[in-house]
C-alpha cells in the first residue's frame, strides 16, 4: 500500500475494512493458543457410556509401595512432597511444599464448577500442549516421558541438546519467567514450569523435586509431571525400573563394602560460590561443606560415610568466619578458609566438587583450579587424603557449552546411574570395571562430555507433536472401552468399518479442538469479507 496511489473513494472504502482487519488481528493474537493434535481428546458422547470414570486404574499413579488403586476418588501420596487424587472426570494434584493445587481435566470433558474445587486451585486441560520450562529437572522428566516436543520455551541452563537449540540458538525461545513474561509467550504457552510458586500466573506449575529430601523421592517426581500429560503408566514403569536398578546397586555395594562402617571411605561434598552483589547478603563469597539429605544418602549407599556435622559445628563453627547454615558448614573469611578447610578435610578419602567455574571450560579444569578456588596450597596435596589418592570428583560429566551441568537435570531423574558412578570410586568392587561415568567423573583422570545444540537432530524450531491417545474410545465392534496396556490407543478400524475411525484415535470433534479451530475460521471469514469490499 505504501507504493500504490489509490483513489480517494477507495481510501474511504478501505477505512472501515482496515479497522476491522486490525481488530481481527489483535483478537487473533489475544486468543492465540497452541494447536492440539487431532485424536487427543475424549469424545464427551462416548464418555457418557463409560461407567468407571475417565481414569482406568492401570493408568493412575502407583504409590512407591506398589499398592494398587481404585479407579475413582483415590488419594495416593507420592514421595514426601505431593499427592494425587483421582475423581470421575478430573484429577487433583497437590504440591505440599508450594501449597498449590492443580485440577487436571482431560480435554473433551467439562471442567468441574469452581465452587466444587479447592480454594485457589489452578485448572489445566490435559494433556498439555505447549510448555515453558524454567526448571531443568522438568526437562529430564519430560524427556523420559517422551513429551519434549511439547516444550515451546526453555531455560538457558538446560543441557539437553534440543532444548539448547530451542532456547538459545536458531529458535531463540528462551523462557523469560524470571525477567518478565511477554504477551506472545503468555498467549502461546499453556503452562509455565518452575521451582517457585507463582500465585499470580494461573498457568504456573511449581515443581519442587530437588527439595524432596530422598534420592528416589526426587526421581519419583516423574509421576507428578506425568499427570499433566496422562502418562502415568509410563512414569510408573520408568520409576519402577530406576528404583529397582538403584536398589540392586545398593545391595551390591552392601555386599562388597567393609563390614566396619567406621573404616569405610570418608566423603565430603564441597561447593564454592563467587561473590555476587546482585544477591545481597546471599551473594557473599563462600566455601561450603554440604550435608543435604540426598548427599548423605548417596554417600552411604555407595559404601562411604559422611563427615560428622555435629562435631564440625562444635569444633569449627565460630559464628563469624565459619557458620552453620541449615546443613552446611560455610566459610566466609577467604583469608583463613584454606588452612581451616585443609585441617577439616585431612582424613577425607573422596571429595565431590559441585562448583561451576564460569571462566573456564569444564574439560580444561585442573587440580590447580580446585586448589586455588578452595584456598588450598600445593603442600596440602600430600596432606589431604583425597588429594593424595586422586579421588577428587566432579558432577560435570554432561554439561552445556556454558558449563551448566546435568546434575540438576538428568541426575535428578536417574539416581541409579549417579549411585553407580559414586560406587565405582567409593566401593569399586561393587561395579563392573571400566564402567563409563554418566554424571560423576574423576577430575584428574576422566574428561567430561559437552552437549551442544548442533547435536540435536531436529531441523526446525518445533518438532511434530504427536497425539497422546485418550483412555476411552470405541473398539471396532462399536463398543465404548477403556485403554489397556495391550491396546493403548483406539484401533484403526477403517479396513472393516469405513468411517468408524480415522486411524489416529480421533473420535470426533471436541470442545478443545473447536476452540483452536474457531479463531482461524473467524479470521479467514473476516479476511474474505475485507477482500470482497476492496473489489466493490
Amino acid at each position: 500500500f505504501d507504493t500504490i496511489a489509490l483513489p480517494d473513494t477507495m481510501v474511504a472504502r478501505m477505512a472501515i475494512p482496515l479497522a476491522v482487519l486490525a481488530a481481527m488481528l489483535a483478537l487473533a493474537s489475544a486468543v492465540s493458543t497452541p494447536a492440539r493434535p487431532a485424536g487427543e481428546c475424549i469424545n464427551n458422547d462416548l464418555f457418557s457410556g463409560a461407567n468407571s470414570g475417565a481414569f482406568p486404574s492401570q493408568f493412575q499413579i502407583i504409590s512407591a509401595s506398589g499398592a494398587t488403586t481404585a479407579p475413582t476418588y483415590t488419594k495416593v501420596t507420592i514421595a514426601q512432597e505431593f499427592e494425587v487424587s483421582y475423581y470421575s472426570t478430573y484429577k487433583v494434584v497437590y504440591n505440599k511444599r508450594a501449597n498449590e493445587t492443580y485440577v487436571l481435566v482431560p480435554c473433551g470433558l467439562t471442567a468441574p464448577a469452581a465452587d466444587n474445587l479447592p480454594a485457589g486451585a489452578k485448572v489445566f486441560e490435559v494433556p498439555l500442549v505447549s510448555a515453558s520450562v524454567s526448571d531443568t529437572s522438568v526437562v529430564a522428566f519430560m524427556n523420559s516421558l517422551g513429551v519434549l516436543t511439547r516444550v515451546r520455551n526453555v531455560t538457558e541452563y538446560s543441557v539437553n541438546s534440543c532444548m539448547q537449540s530451542l532456547g538459545l540458538y536458531g529458535c531463540k525461545r528462551l523462557d523469560t519467567s524470571f525477567s518478565g513474561l511477554g504477551a506472545d509467550q503468555l498467549a502461546a504457552t499453556d503452562s509455565f514450569w518452575g521451582f517457585s510458586k507463582s500465585a499470580k500466573n494461573p498457568k504456573a506449575i511449581a515443581v519442587t523435586a530437588v527439595a524432596d529430601p530422598g534420592v528416589l523421592n526426587r526421581a519419583e517426581w516423574i509421576k507428578f509431571v506425568a499427570t499433566f500429560y496422562n502418562k502415568e503408566d509410563v512414569a510408573n514403569e520408568m520409576f519402577a525400573a530406576t528404583s529397582q536398578n538403584y536398589n540392586n546397586i545398593k545391595a551390591a555395594v552392601a555386599a562388597a563394602a567393609k563390614a566396619d562402617v567406621t573404616q569405610r571411605p570418608l566423603v565430603a561434598w564441597l561447593y564454592y560460590q563467587p561473590p555476587n552483589p546482585d544477591w545481597g547478603i546471599y551473594g557473599r563469597e563462600q566455601i561450603a561443606i554440604q550435608f543435604a539429605a540426598y548427599m548423605s544418602e548417596y554417600a552411604l549407599a555407595a559404601g562411604g560415610r559422611m563427615l560428622d556435622l555435629a562435631q564440625l559445628n562444635a569444633t569449627v563453627v565460630d559464628g563469624k568466619n565459619v557458620t552453620l547454615e541449615g546443613k552446611n558448614i560455610v566459610f566466609y573469611n577467604m583469608e583463613t578458609a584454606g588452612a581451616t578447610l585443609a585441617a577439616v578435610l585431612k582424613d577425607v578419602d573422596v571429595a565431590i566438587d559441585l562448583t561451576r567455574y564460569p571462566n573456564k571450560r569444564n574439560a580444561d579444569l585442573t587440580l590447580q583450579d580446585f586448589l586455588t578456588t578452595f584456598r588450598l596450597k600445593a603442600a596440602d596435596v600430600q596432606n589431604v587424603n583425597f588429594l593424595r589418592g586422586g579421588a577428587l570428583l566432579r558432577v560435570d560429566v554432561g554439561a552445556n557449552p556454558d558449563g551448566y551441568t546435568d546434575w540438576y537435570e538428568g541426575a535428578v531423574a536417574q539416581p541409579d546411574l549417579v549411585l553407580r558412578d559414586l560406587a565405582s570410586v567409593i566401593t569399586p568392587a561393587a561395579v563392573p570395571a571400566n564402567t563409563a561415568p554418566r554424571f560423576v567423573r574423576n577430575l584428574l583422570t576422566q574428561k567430561p562430555l559437552v552437549f551442544e545444540a548442533q547435536q540435536c537432530p531436529l531441523t526446525n524450531c518445533q518438532a511434530e507433536v504427536k497425539p497422546i491417545c485418550p483412555l476411552i474410545f470405541k473398539n471396532c465392534a462399536g463398543r465404548v472401552v477403556y485403554a489397556t496396556a495391550a491396546q493403548r490407543c483406539a484401533p484403526d478400524c477403517t479396513a472393516t468399518q469405513p468411517g468408524t475411525n480415522n486411524g489416529t484415535g480421533n473420535l470426533g470433534t471436541n470442545a478443545a479442538t473447536s476452540a483452536v479451530v474457531a479463531p482461524a475460521v473467524v479470521a479467514a471469514a473476516l479476511l474474505m469479507a475485507f477482500l470482497a469490499m476492496l473489489l466493490l
